[in-house]
């Protein structure tokens, strides 16, 4: 029995170690399978190692094999560490425009060794087809607006006929050359060797687009062209003055457009260039965005015209700028009325009362709004408002207008100066936000709460009147 016991003893500690055995030899396994992804994780990508040898697809087959068995220095290429110490070079395909290599080097601390296959790569065309096969592109960067995005002289070749200035070391900055083989779907880029080999013989502007031809070694080429906007040009040497649109409402601009379009803006080249509203520009507002789009016309100053184009005036006060602009007083006229209207009535709250006629003495009311410029202080006492701490406002008197082709009462500067037609309140409306009535005295709070169709908020002003 003893015996027994013994003998099973040592078989269960055998078949303990067994499965311990089997579990590590497992844990191992499962180790080395992590330690073999993490050392695969580490090799770089076909597009990092393009990157490292500065390669691509559309260069020359011949170059970017100098550069893979050339370039071995060490390089940060995103989060990587890349040193290449060795590139065999095993296929070089023509026909297929592939290259084969084996690509040994280090990643950080850790060595890679991979066969890599580069595709889509094109042969120098003969040059030939270097020229007749030639076209050009706007750098990526550049393409969505060359207008604007480059700083290529194109009033140097449009207006002032100079040529000269175009040529392709100028260009190339902002544009690539491409040619082909007989395989019209295949592309090779010019490399700067290429570029020094290649001139502009001819260029002009025509059809929305800058038109060239060039000339490789002694091949002359076809005219290619470049997209590009003589109007989204001459456009950019109008700039709004933000300094001083930001000093005038909208409305009144809007309804007065032609004294003011030329003070919102200033010319970038301003004795070449002669600016003007086009003919029917027609301006429009809109109201939601503060924001007044016309028709300018750019001409030289021999008033040849260069460009016409849509340009947008934004940056206008606010007429939420009311709510510390506005002023309202008390008058002898207000004062008399409510005298009169509210002789019998009781000390007490007559909001009620105010608001039933609030449409005939409102027009009693003394408005202004404050401005500051070098005029108002030249003006005479019937213009304007003088206020406490010498701040000064332009006196508003009841007008018309017109709004969505209909005539309506408005409120408007009794100054005639130019520069003050901003200021207009279009079909004004205003409420009674409290009115007491008390000890020979009201004092009531005024809303503006609607005007130059756009409600308000928060314009109030209390107003005290002596009975």
């Amino acid at each position: 029995m003893i015996l027994f016991l013994f003998v099973s003893s040592i078989l269960s500690c055998s078949k303990d170690k067994e499965l311990a055995d089997l579990s590590n030899g497992n844990n191992n396994n499962n180790n080395n399978a992590v330690t073999s992804n993490n050392e695969t994780s580490v090799d770089p990508t076909e597009n990092e190692l393009r990157k490292y040898f500065n390669i691509e697809s559309t260069q020359d087959i011949d170059l970017a094999v100098n550069n893979i068995t050339t370039i071995k220095d060490a390089k940060t290429i995103g989060t990587k560490e890349i040193v290449v110490q060795e590139a065999i070079i095993e296929t070089k395909n023509i026909e297929l425009g592939t290259i084969s290599t084996k690509v040994s080097g280090k990643i950080g601390t850790k060595e890679f060794s991979k066969k890599y296959t580069f595709f889509n790569f094109v042969q120098k065309p003969y040059d030939s087809y270097m020229a007749s096969r030639a076209y050009m592109r706007w750098k990526p960067e550049f393409e969505k607006d060359p207008e604007i995005l480059t700083s290529i002289d194109f009033d140097a070749l449009f207006r002032l006929k100079k040529t000269d200035l175009f040529t392709i070391e100028y260009l190339s900055k902002w544009i690539d050359i491409y040619s082909s083989s007989p395989n019209p779907n295949v592309f090779y880029k010019f490399t700067s060797e290429d570029l020094k080999n290649t001139k502009i013989v001819d260029v002009q502007y025509r059809n929305d687009g800058l038109y060239f031809k060039i000339k490789y070694k002694n091949q002359e080429g076809k005219s290619m062209s470049l997209s590009f906007d003589k109007d989204e040009y001459y456009k950019t040497k109008v700039v709004l003055d933000k300094d001083e649109i930001k000093k005038y409402f909208a409305e009144g601009v809007y309804q007065n457009f032609n004294d003011f379009y030329g003070i919102l803006t200033k010319l970038s080249s301003g004795n070449e260039f002669n600016l003007k509203l086009s003919d029917n520009s027609n301006p429009r507002l809109d109201r939601s965005s503060n924001t007044i789009s016309c028709h300018l016309t750019l001409s030289t100053k021999k008033d040849d015209e260069l460009a016409v184009f849509e340009y947008q005036f934004t940056g206008f006060k606010s007429l939420s700028d009311l709510s510390n602009d506005l002023v309202a007083q008390t008058t002898f006229e207000l004062s008399s009325y409510m005298e009169r209207y509210l002789q019998n009535v009781p000390d007490g709250d007559v909001t009620e009362k105010l608001s039933k006629t609030l449409r005939i003495w409102v027009k009693k009311v003394e408005f202004g709004i404050i401005r500051k410029d070098n005029i108002i202080n030249t003006l005479g006492g019937n213009q304007i408002i003088r206020l406490p701490q010498g701040q000064l406002a332009l006196k508003l008197e009841v007008s018309k207008a017109t709004q969505n082709g209909v005539s309506v009462e408005a409120l408007s500067t009794i100054s005639r100066r130019a520069m003050h037609q901003d200021i207009l309140l279009v079909n004004p409306y205003f409420g009674i936000k409290s009115a007491i009535k008390k000890q020979g005295k009201l004092i009531f709070e005024l809303e503006l709460q609607y005007v130059n169709e756009e409600s308000l908020k928060d314009v109030k002003r209390k107003i005290e009147v002596q009975l």
